[in-house]
């Protein structure tokens, strides 16, 4: 096990949280702290990002999704979050996360919440990266040239560009970035580089609340 860590402490994140009606009505604090484990020999030695984890991105991973699904739960949030962040760095063998509610207890406790720990045995293989209650988390490859075509869509889905140059619609895709698409709708995507492309789809099941 990698003896490094990268820190994001105290991230603050407004989304919808929660399994109580006024849960689902407005949106409420979650407070996120991330520890991640990798060897960060080679980024301290040559001062080269690329062979650590941005952590401006882990940041954004995870106010992106805890934005776009809607948790119920904060255990599948944990869940899921955990395998993404693994899935989508891979220089990462092991994600610690904390998510906190700190209006969820009012006058009784600062804060409820929940803890985990997850390394990539925890991880599914081939295609299929995780399944939780409410979504599953997949990896596809395209090759050059090649496209990839959903719908009309069971449920919202999240696409996470993992490099290369990608086009759905009239969007292009840097690494990193992610695209939404709404339940009903097609999602279309094509690999326009010279190089194969992994992406992520985070796909929520049909009839999930949220």
């Amino acid at each position: 096990m990698a003896r490094d860590r990268i820190l994001v402490d105290g991230l603050h994140v407004e989304c919808i949280v929660g399994v109580y009606p006024e849960e689902r009505d407005r949106e409420q604090p979650v407070h996120v702290d991330v520890e991640l484990a990798l060897d960060l020999r080679d980024a301290g030695l040559r001062g080269d990002l690329s062979r650590s984890c941005d952590y401006a991105a882990v940041a954004r991973d995870v106010a992106a999704l805890l934005q776009f699904r809607r948790y119920l739960l904060l255990e599948v949030a944990a869940e899921e979050i955990t395998g993404f962040l693994l899935a989508a760095h891979p220089r990462v063998a092991e994600v610690s996360l904390r998510l906190a509610k700190p209006c969820a207890l009012p006058g009784l406790a600062r804060s409820a919440g929940v803890a985990l720990r997850r390394d990539r045995g925890d991880l599914g293989q081939g295609e299929r990266l995780l399944t939780t209650a409410e979504a599953r988390l997949r990896q596809v490859a395209l090759a050059p040239g090649g496209a990839l075509r959903l719908g009309p869509l069971a449920g919202d889905t999240m696409l996470w560009a993992q490099g290369g140059d990608l086009r759905c619609g009239d969007v292009e895709l840097a690494a990193g970035r992610s695209l939404i698409c709404l339940k009903g709708h097609v999602l279309s995507c094509m690999n326009l580089g010279t190089g194969p492309v992994s992406t992520l789809l985070l796909e929520r099941h049909e009839g999930a609340e949220g």
